[in-house]
């Protein structure tokens, strides 16, 4: 309760992003003012009388705005409340889905609770549990039985052109598995969750794409966010072969991890979605977070259901002192760490390597018992 006091009462702080981010860009937007234009931006959301104070201003596509319009339409004292009581009951919805099973102990759900990007989301009024919630459905419905379900799952990938490089690894595989699977309905439900998310801000201000594209940003590696090209930039790397290197060597590890998988499966069809699997796709946005030009802290909020799968009873004891060795490196790698970014960067790094750990364990196990 003290927890979600104090991220309800920081929302309503000046620096709060809801406030001085999403609101105000809104605002700009549904008054067919160019949002990215750093003097009205900074005027609307710091007050400055020249430009922005921030060095980025408004760097979000147009199709946030087709996610936030049901808070954006309502009156602007309703709009902080209102995303006060949704921001925390989506984020709750996500953690019991993503954490709570009768394989997991109850105080599984404390991390979800605790999670660092929990915090910075719901404190700095981020819609990344919104997120959340539609990557865990997204996988859960893609090989459903049910035709909604399926179309559905497509719908949900559409979400995530409102901020697509935190996933853009995990959502390169899943439209190659849609193609493998032939999976109509998940196509269908993707045209019509694109059509709505780019024509939406079209419909309302015809000019807000082209207003996007000629926008004016700082430069996103100079930030201290927690990627392998803000590292590489910070070491002394040149920043267009920073960020190449840093793509390059993301896909090619996930297109290895997936072309195995695929051997691995070649005889099996995927009749439904179950965790070890989804704890590839997971492994996925790992890997995307970390080799993206910039991803806040907060952004690693899509990696809370990976724990589920490192609690799980598949884990041997040996897995189990390896997770507990690994979480106490982070821990002192956060705290102790010269290089800011590099404590915050080993949480993906472990994921992965955990997640790909366990799925190819528990192949061998299979074959084994079969």
């Amino acid at each position: 309760l003290l927890f979600l006091c104090y991220c309800v009462v920081s929302t309503f702080s000046e620096l709060n992003d809801l406030r001085s981010v999403f609101l105000c860009s809104g605002k700009l937007f549904l008054q067919r003012v160019n949002p990215y234009d750093l003097a009205l931006f900074g005027r609307c959301a710091y007050g400055a009388s020249e430009a922005s104070p921030s060095a980025l201003g408004f760097t979000y596509p147009p199709m946030i705005f087709s996610l936030l319009l049901p808070v954006l339409l309502l009156p602007e004292v309703a709009q902080v409340p209102v995303w006060n009581v949704l921001n925390p009951a989506v984020l709750a919805s996500a953690i019991v889905l993503s954490l709570y099973s009768a394989s997991v102990p109850w105080r599984a759900l404390l991390v979800g609770i605790l999670f660092m990007p929990a915090l910075y989301g719901l404190t700095l009024g981020h819609p990344t549990p919104i997120f959340l919630l539609a990557f865990i459905l997204l996988l859960r419905w893609r090989c459903s039985q049910e035709n909604a379900l399926q179309i559905a799952s497509g719908i949900l990938l559409a979400l995530f052109l409102a901020k697509p490089h935190p996933i853009w690894i995990a959502a390169a595989f899943l439209l190659l598995e849609a193609v493998a699977m032939r999976n109509s309905r998940f196509f269908l439900g993707l045209a019509v969750g694109v059509l709505f998310m780019v024509g939406t801000p079209w419909l309302i201000s015809p000019e807000i794409y082209s207003h996007f594209f000629s926008r004016e940003i700082g430069s996103l590696l100079t930030w201290y966010t927690p990627t392998v090209p803000t590292l590489l930039v910070s070491l002394g790397t040149e920043q267009r072969v920073s960020i190449i290197v840093s793509l390059l060597a993301a896909l090619t590890v996930a297109g290895f991890q997936w072309f195995s998988r695929s051997r691995r499966r070649a005889s099996h069809a995927i009749s439904e979605s179950n965790e070890i699997e989804d704890g590839v796709f997971y492994g996925f946005i790992a890997l995307s977070l970390i080799s993206v030009p910039y991803a806040w802290p907060y952004d690693y909020l899509l990696l809370l259901p990976a724990f589920r799968l490192l609690w799980s009873e598949r884990l041997s004891q040996r897995s189990v002192i390896i997770l507990n060795i690994i979480l106490g490196g982070y821990l002192v790698a956060t705290f102790a760490s010269p290089i800011p970014q590099l404590g915050d960067l080993l949480c993906p790094v472990v994921l992965w390597c955990t997640l790909t750990y366990q799925y190819f364990s528990s192949h061998r196990l299979g074959d084994r018992t079969g």
